[in-house]
């Protein structure tokens, strides 16, 4: 392998171009949606009756993520179903933030889910029991594959707590990067959670579109959160810098390919959609949703690049 090019250098300007290109190839433009204090309210419950040690105002933070996702991925979706999923996002991203600290509940759940057993710890059981609340408005593939997914978020974090720094893609293994990002971002359970049952117009005809969307979902994360994770932020071992190191890219040149391969993946979704219209309005609002998410919310803090404010007209 050659000499591995300095992967941590990019220019804030550079980013803010790439990541304005991004959205303009994308048609991005921001929606509207209005705030709903009593929903709000049932979300951050949920966050504060978790018994963690953690500061009410952080736990505000981390609902109002799981607000934004549903009220922003999926407008058109029932206010029971978008509370569902706003309750699993708050959760999925509690039991993130607190990492280490519940170590032993990630490393045994599994076995006392098996044996029929409280999971022992009260987040991890609360995200389980959501899945079950999910289960009302979705299908039963639907929802098993939201649960494979959750035992493969637990899992892979469990993973990356026990192994800081260790697992990186090789030149030789350029598909570890994409398969271990799938069990870390959930990505599958937010394509599923598009297609309710309700706009379905026979069973399972969204499931062509499933690894499209996933990898759309994953990329466009990947892109959209460096600013905050590795310009403002210190991370090194995130999948853009993991995929510049394996191929010997500037972390530009790794960002630039995140970028082509996410208008790539688009563009199949939107030749899909033109021959099955009845899923085109719920995926492309979630597709300008989903962007929105990581152009508004402050937790990416791209509001810092002064970027056109794409609004509707």
């Amino acid at each position: 392998m050659g000499s591995i090019k300095d992967a941590t250098q990019i220019s804030i300007p550079a980013y803010k171009s790439i990541v304005e290109d991004f959205l303009n190839s994308a048609s991005f433009k921001l929606p509207k949606w209005a705030k709903e204090p009593i929903f709000d309210q049932e979300v951050i419950d949920v966050c504060l009756a978790q018994d963690l040690q953690l500061c009410t105002e952080r736990l505000e933070g981390i609902a109002k993520v799981g607000i934004a996702a549903a009220k922003w991925f999926y407008p058109s979706h029932s206010r029971e179903a978008q509370l569902a999923i706003a309750k699993f996002t708050a959760l999925s991203v509690i039991v993130d933030d607190l990492g280490e600290s519940i170590l032993e509940g990630l490393q045994n759940y599994r076995m006392r889910m098996l044996l029929r057993q409280p999971l022992g710890v009260k987040v991890i059981q609360s995200l389980f029991d959501s899945v079950l609340d999910i289960g009302e408005y979705f299908g039963s593939f639907e929802t098993d594959m939201v649960f494979k997914a959750t035992m493969e978020y637990l899992s892979a974090s469990l993973v990356e707590i026990e192994n800081p720094g260790m697992l990186r893609p090789l030149r030789c293994t350029p598909g570890f990067n994409g398969y271990f990002r799938v069990k870390t971002g959930i990505s599958e359970a937010y394509a599923l959670f598009i297609f309710p049952e309700s706009v379905l117009s026979s069973p399972h005809a969204q499931l062509p579109l499933i690894p499209d969307l996933m990898a759309f979902i994953n990329n466009t994360n990947d892109i959209m959160s460096f600013y905050k994770e590795s310009i403002v932020g210190e991370e090194r071992d995130n999948c853009i810098h993991l995929h510049a190191r394996a191929n010997d890219l500037m972390v530009q040149e790794a960002l630039m390919n995140f970028q082509r391969s996410t208008l790539k993946y688009l563009g199949r979704i939107k030749e899909f959609l033109i021959s099955n219209e009845s899923l085109r309005k719920p995926v492309e609002k979630f597709i300008q949703g989903y962007l929105a998410f990581h152009f508004a919310t402050p937790r990416y803090r791209l509001g810092e690049l002064r970027l056109p404010s794409f609004a509707e007209p």
